[in-house]
């Protein structure tokens, strides 16, 4: 009901606009009608009404803009407002030093025919140096004093008999007043050509306003490069066709500007504002895709374009009939209700998720149209899953803590029974069982430790340590335990990093038995060592946090294994995650290597390739003895 209602009241505001132009029309032609009749009474009252008439209209102009100029940001029009100032006070001149006005004496014709010409070249090369400069910011007070200066030298030209005669009395128009009628219009032809290649800069009405005002211009002075005598029928032409060029002037900006501000004087922050809002639109990390009610795509922004394939089979007809196996009707929600967001996850070439929901538009100009939201959510999901990570070290770190003297009380206890029976049993069964039990109690105390380590809650002393002879020692105490057909290569540089000395071979250890459990085959452990800057160092949780300025050494520790699958690779560092069988890992391992890393401000980054390779590197900051 309200909508019809405003269907009403637009249609009638359309017809009173059609109305209201009309009657201005009529108007405006039965003015000059009027003042046509007048040149059968007298030639002079003629030109004189057109010509002040015609000065009024181009002074309401430049009033019209020189107040707005602090609002209008299509710079033609203030270069164009300005100049009618002194357009206006040429034609004036000229009106005043007609002959017969008797005001100037001393001077013929050929005065008032000399600055008609100053007064069109500078209307001429004023519209073209407007367009050309139309988007180059300008002061208005400067535009004005150069025009002034402009315009004062023309006149001291003239009125010191220094500019070309224009008019001979009983030989009429000379050479040079005809070459100059030719090359304003050569002018005004050049301005028409290069409105049309910018006339997106302007609303349409102005534009055509526009053009039929420089058209009537050249109009004009064709007829003014012909007359003989000022009472020529030509003259009287070229007054009536240069005084509807003034009009239509006058509509494309007084009028439309004052009855619709926005058409005129803010055409250019419309295409700014829509440019900002295009670049709004092409800078959102969301996809955003605008569809015709064939679902063809009308618009879509960068990131729309690069999500798009991950989502959507190619369609050579341009138009999205599923999106991720979903009928692209059945995600579309009413432009009434809220968005219903549906969600994808892929794995190839590599795992992301994907929100993404739909709106039918139901009224307005784009009814029919859809538009598609697309949201990346793997980094959300990365945050989730380092904040629940993080609760989950903090819950861990917690208990461990609390449990650990106990805990370990308890086993001292145990160890120290076992030792008991071993020393004081002579019994060889008994003795057995006594090391069994002392081992196993061996056992429970490293694991204490390494959750203790994993939730960084160990308190171990730090020192500096030479990394170089620390791993040399380490791989030569892991080659025993290692298959005869898996090696250990180093290439190593040797830096000095804070740390505890003991933590640092766990982390080793951990790390070479890890590798060397991907060697079912066997293969080859490498270990190096480098020097690096903080924008090399890359961490598997944080990459879009960035890390501490600072030298650090990177620890890689590398085989060519199984790999790791692409959905394991991100849960290979939590607590209790092992991928062998039931009894053969604790699934503590890494988990004390991520601990211990993060305990010491060092970052873990992982690489791998199913079937190929594993690369795991510790980035600990590098310790300066100059500091």
């Amino acid at each position: 009901m309200n909508l019809s209602a405003n269907n009403n009241t637009n249609r009638w505001n359309k017809y009173l606009v059609k109305a209201r132009n009309y009657r201005e029309y009529a108007f405006f032609g039965a003015l000059t009608l009027a003042i046509y009749f007048t040149s059968f009474y007298h030639n002079l009252l003629f030109h004189s009404l057109i010509e002040l008439i015609g000065f009024m209209i181009t002074y309401a102009i430049f009033l019209v803009f020189w107040n707005s100029k602090d609002a209008i940001d299509n710079q033609f029009f203030t270069l164009l407002g300005i100049s009618f100032f002194f357009i206006g006070a040429i034609d004036l001149l000229h009106t005043l030093t007609y002959e017969g006005m008797g005001i100037f004496t001393g001077f013929d014709y050929n005065l008032s025919t000399q600055l008609w010409i100053v007064g069109r070249s500078l209307q001429a090369v004023t519209l073209l140096l407007a367009v050309l400069l139309m988007e180059i910011k300008m002061r208005p007070y400067v535009v004005m004093l150069i025009l002034g200066t402009i315009t004062i030298s023309l006149l001291a030209l003239v009125f010191t008999g220094n500019f070309p005669v224009c008019y001979i009395a009983g030989y009429g128009l000379t050479t040079f007043k005809k070459v100059a009628e030719i090359i304003i219009c050569l002018i005004y032809a050049s301005s028409i050509i290069l409105l049309f290649l910018k006339r997106s800069k302007f609303g349409s009405v102005i534009y055509y306003f526009i053009i039929a005002a420089v058209s009537l211009s050249i109009i004009g002075e064709v007829f003014f490069s012909l007359y003989f005598v000022y009472t020529d029928v030509l003259n009287l032409l070229g007054n009536i066709a240069r005084f509807i060029s003034i009009y239509f002037f006058y509509r494309a900006t007084v009028h439309v500007g004052l009855k619709n501000p926005l058409a005129l004087l803010f055409q250019n922050l419309q295409n700014q504002q829509t440019r900002r809002l295009q670049s709004l639109v092409e800078n959102l990390p969301e996809g955003v895709l605008l569809l015709d009610e064939e679902y063809k795509i009308i618009i879509k922004n960068p990131s729309a374009d690069e999500f798009l394939p991950f989502l959507v089979k190619e369609n050579k007809k341009n138009s999205i009939l599923n999106i991720a196996n979903y009928p692209i009707h059945e995600i579309l929600s009413p432009s009434s209700s809220d968005l219903v967001y549906y969600e994808l996850k892929i794995v190839n070439p590599e795992e992301r998720v994907f929100h993404f929901g739909g709106v039918k538009i139901s009224d307005g100009p784009q009814k029919g149209d859809s538009i598609i939201i697309i949201h990346d959510i793997t980094t959300e999901n990365k945050m989730r899953a380092r904040v629940q990570t993080q609760e989950k070290l903090a819950s861990v770190g917690k208990l461990s803590r609390g449990i650990s003297h106990d805990f370990k009380n308890i086993i001292w206890t145990i160890s120290g029974a076992a030792e008991l029976i071993e020393a004081q049993s002579k019994d060889e069964n008994l003795k057995n069982l006594g090391s069994l039990i002392s081992q196993q109690a061996a056992k429970g105390t490293e694991l204490i430790n390494q959750i203790l380590d994993f939730s960084g809650q160990s308190e171990a002393t730090t020192e500096i340590i030479n990394v170089k002879p620390l791993i040399e020692q380490t791989s030569k105490l892991a080659r025993p335990s290692l298959p005869h057909n898996v090696s250990i290569e180093t290439s190593l540089e040797n830096f000095k990093i804070k740390m505890n000395k003991i933590q640092m071979h766990q982390i080793l250890l951990n790390l070479i038995v890890n590798s060397k459990d991907a060697l079912k085959g066997g293969g080859l452990i490498q270990i190096s060592t480098e020097k690096v800057k903080s924008n090399m160092v890359k961490d598997f949780e944080l990459d879009d946090i960035p890390i501490p300025t600072n030298f650090y050494v990177r620890l890689r520790v590398e085989d060519n294994g199984d790999g790791i699958k692409r959905d394991e690779i991100n849960k290979i560092f939590d607590p209790f995650f092992t991928t062998k069988p039931a009894g053969e890992g604790s699934g503590l391992g890494l988990s004390q290597v991520y601990g211990i890393a993060r305990q010491h401000g060092g970052y873990i980054n992982v690489e791998s390739k199913e079937g190929e390779w594993t690369k795991i590197d510790l980035f600990f900051p590098l310790y300066d003895d100059k500091l």
